[in-house]
């Protein structure tokens, strides 16, 4: 059984079966940026310190190699939001007020277990600024790579969008194509609830369908959930 995505897990299976064939297309896109995002650490050449991927949009995302850790930018991130958007059929028409609340999401993560706090115009930044990984060399966290829970950054500001309509507010993305144009907000309980509840069920689901193994087999594969983890304190 395939684990539920935030951008299609609202729909019925019928209904996402019969997307458009772009939509699957850029769907399938969004998932090519997801492997990059859990293997990108992965067989590193002794001399190499950036590994980049480029976007549908045009824009490379990077994963850069700093004192032994893999961070990636404030800006990247935003990148691979502002793409996903485009991918779910709501693309960005603000992209201040996209960025700010972003930015305002990841101050949850927090220097010096999910982040490095740099200097101005510090080496680090220095080589992220030539390598256009930011925009700027001002003081700023740059994130440790497997820190970064992007469905949840994804779902939140989808979220606020959704509750900015809801409320006659203008909102930040707009819904132009499928899946966005389907999706159905229920604002009883948060997106990212929504969808742990649904991994979770699918997850017991998959489990129960499994046949039981010996000791010391394992009943592979193992379903991981990327961003299956509590919001940053």
């Amino acid at each position: 059984m395939a684990p539920q995505k935030p951008e299609t897990f609202m729909l019925s299976t019928e209904a996402q079966q019969a997307l458009p064939h772009d939509a699957q297309v850029a769907l399938q896109q969004v998932d090519n940026l997801k492997y990059f995002l859990i293997s990108a650490p992965v067989d590193w050449q002794p001399d190499q310190y950036i590994r980049r991927f480029l976007l549908p949009t045009g824009e490379y995302v990077s994963c850069v190699l700093w004192n032994n850790l893999f961070h990636i930018s404030g800006t990247d991130i935003v990148r691979c939001l502002s793409f996903r958007f485009q991918a779910f059929g709501r693309p960005v028409k603000n992209s201040k007020k996209f960025e700010e609340g972003i930015f305002s999401d990841l101050r949850n993560l927090k220097s010096g277990t999910d982040a490095s706090l740099e200097e101005p115009k510090s080496a680090f930044l220095d080589f992220l600024y030539k390598n256009n990984c930011i925009r700027t060399q001002k003081k700023q966290k740059v994130f440790y790579w497997y820190s970064v829970p992007h469905d949840r950054l994804f779902l939140d500001a989808l979220e606020r969008d959704l509750k900015r309509e809801k409320m006659g507010q203008e909102a930040t993305t707009v819904a132009v194509s499928e899946p966005a144009l389907s999706f159905q907000y229920d604002s009883s309980q948060s997106l990212y609830e929504q969808l742990t509840k649904t991994q979770q069920a699918n997850s017991s689901s998959f489990s129960a369908q499994q046949p039981a193994f010996p000791p010391g087999q394992s009943s592979s594969p193992v379903m991981r959930n990327m961003d299956a983890m509590p919001r940053p304190i």
